[in-house]
């Protein structure tokens, strides 16, 4: 069983790096890579997010974020705008070159979806997200209690 639960791991990473795969050869011509369509559609799709909101959505670092906004408004995709009460905070929005790209975007993704979920049922489909949402909110909570049971046992030295 032990061995099982092992592969399990080996499927997941093995998907992950053929959608990176996938996408980042199929976004070049249009200037993206992997991160950057899926930071591009998340914006789209929340106008005005800033880079803190982008990151907690997606469950990544500042610098992942960082870096790939960088990219995306070097390239024309993104526009930021300072909030109004905190000049501090950057609200991200899409420019008119992004909006001519995106249905293209769009259409690659689901693409890779049906290619890979061609020999599961909509039952199975729907069954293997429920597991796998059930599975990262585990992952999620238990990075979080490590990182805080790691904060107390820093504070006690010190």
């Amino acid at each position: 069983m032990e061995n099982e639960k092992f592969q399990f791991f080996r499927y997941i990473s093995t998907i992950y790096r053929n959608t990176v795969k996938y996408l980042d050869s199929n976004f070049d011509d249009i200037g993206l890579g992997c991160n950057q369509q899926f930071f591009l559609t998340y914006i789209s799709e929340t106008q005005g997010i800033t880079m803190f909101d982008l990151a907690k959505l997606g469950n990544f670092n500042k610098a992942t974020i960082t870096k790939a906004v960088k990219k995306l408004i070097e390239s024309g995709y993104v526009k930021e705008e300072s909030d109004e009460r905190d000049k501090r905070v950057k609200h991200l929005f899409v420019t008119e070159k992004a909006e001519t790209i995106l249905d293209e975007i769009y259409d690659r993704r689901t693409y890779w979806e049906k290619a890979i979920e061609e020999k599961c049922s909509l039952e199975e489909i729907e069954r293997m997200l429920r597991t796998l949402e059930k599975i990262e909110d585990c992952s999620t909570r238990t990075l979080s209690r490590k990182g805080m049971a790691e904060r107390e046992r820093e504070g006690r030295r010190e």
